[in-house]
């Protein structure tokens, strides 16, 4: 079973951000300590005027705006070190099954982002796993997934899709013929109430992936890729990389 050894890209995404929100939070204290000089300045010279007050108060301001950057990024953080836990305790998992029967490739590049995991089974079937960290329970309305009874926002099925139809144009290119991609979207920490594919998307959990990635069956060009997986992950390798730097 094939494997990167590097970060993936959300947990390097997760990286960057707490390094913004440490940056502007370096810059909220600078404009604290600014102020406070002011103030004592102010105040041992005696001059309390209309220039000192409106400094003061672009000062603050200005501090306030960094501090709640600071939070923002803070946030956006603290959501990409779920994703990127999610991403991590999915590919653990898929590490744990025979290389006999499965061959992984994990974090490419796409162009909505990155593609999860991508799975090619000895049967023939060609999975691509989009990994979600949200916590709740996951219901089906029509052919919407609701969260704890609202629609999920960024509609996780449609980037799912579009990854899977991008992987199924990708492969394409390197073997001649677009095989069937089988989408998966699992998540992590919910209880998913989903007993049908959405859009044709498999909404599962981990400790169902195993069954959902037996349900496709042999196909000749399945076999074919099954074959030559190392060929396309040499084709791949490229995608990687570019997630990496």
């Amino acid at each position: 079973m094939s494997k990167k050894s590097e970060q993936s890209y959300v947990r390097r995404l997760e990286r960057r951000k707490r390094a913004i929100s440490r940056i502007f939070l370096f810059l909220s204290l600078v404009v604290l300590v600014l102020l406070a000089a002011l103030f004592i300045g102010a105040t041992l010279s005696g001059e309390t005027g209309a220039v000192s007050v409106a400094t003061a108060a672009v000062l603050y301001i200005i501090g306030d705006k960094f501090l709640g950057l600071s939070d923002r990024f803070s946030n956006a953080a603290k959501w990409a070190s779920k994703g990127a836990k999610a991403e991590e305790d999915v590919a653990a998992i898929l590490s744990g099954f025979r290389t006999e029967d499965y061959f992984v490739l994990n974090d490419i590049r796409s162009p909505t982002g990155n593609v999860d995991h991508l799975v090619i089974a000895r049967n023939g079937g060609v999975y691509i796993i989009e990994t979600k960290s949200q916590t709740g329970t996951v219901d089906v309305q029509g052919d919407e997934l609701l969260l704890n009874g609202e629609i999920m926002l960024g509609d996780p099925i449609l980037q799912t899709l579009r990854n899977a139809m991008w992987l199924k144009d990708k492969v394409g290119e390197i073997f001649g013929d677009k095989p069937y991609v089988t989408a998966i979207l699992l998540f992590t920490n919910a209880y998913v109430n989903a007993r049908k594919p959405v859009r044709n998307v498999m909404i599962s959990r981990p400790q169902f992936l195993h069954r959902v990635l037996n349900s496709s069956g042999s196909t000749k060009l399945g076999a074919r890729i099954w074959a030559n997986r190392k060929a396309l992950e040499q084709a791949i390798a490229p995608l990687q990389e570019d997630m990496a730097a």
